[in-house]
């Protein structure tokens, strides 16, 4: 890096050109440099403007990747309490993890999002499923509490009159 007030790189035109019509292969790092000033031909510019958005499709893969695992770990946790069958979900968010993964490396977007929707879908079912269960044990009490008041309730107005 330059100190301020310093030439950093000085980029001889003619020069780049000429070594790149003769067949020199800058590295990744020279191709985004050449790149970024204007300097590859147009059949190299192409294939660097490719080449970084495959880099970014990368990017967002991986991130799909991260958050489809997530979305796995959740789902085996909350399989562990609940009492609902969770292999299927598992197995299914399992494969979405894995198809994500291999989205990757071909930077294939679409395949990785998909992926990630599906781990998503399988948790959220068994967070739906353990939701209405939890739902249906509290009403399941309330009415036994309701129940049982209106038992205790009943012996005391049979009790009452056997008083009097």
């Amino acid at each position: 890096m330059a100190k301020e007030g310093e030439q950093g790189l000085l980029l001889k035109e003619d020069r780049i050109k000429d070594w790149l019509s003769r067949g020199a292969q800058p590295s990744d790092t020279m191709m985004d440099m050449l790149g970024n000033h204007g300097l590859l031909d147009e059949k190299m510019k192409a294939a660097w403007e490719a080449g970084r958005e495959k880099d970014r499709n990368r990017v967002t893969c991986k991130q799909a990747h991260a958050k489809a695992q997530e979305a796995l770990k959740t789902l085996e946790e909350l399989a562990k309490d609940s009492d609902a069958d969770t292999d299927s979900l598992i197995e299914k968010a399992t494969a979405a993890v894995a198809a994500a993964k291999r989205a990757i490396s071909q930077g294939r977007v679409a395949v990785a999002e998909s992926a990630l929707a599906d781990a998503e879908a399988a948790r959220d079912e068994l967070k739906k499923v353990d939701d209405a269960k939890k739902a249906a044990d509290a009403a399941e009490a309330e009415k036994k509490a309701a129940e049982e008041a209106a038992a205790a309730e009943a012996e005391k107005s049979e009790e009452a009159p056997a008083e009097e």
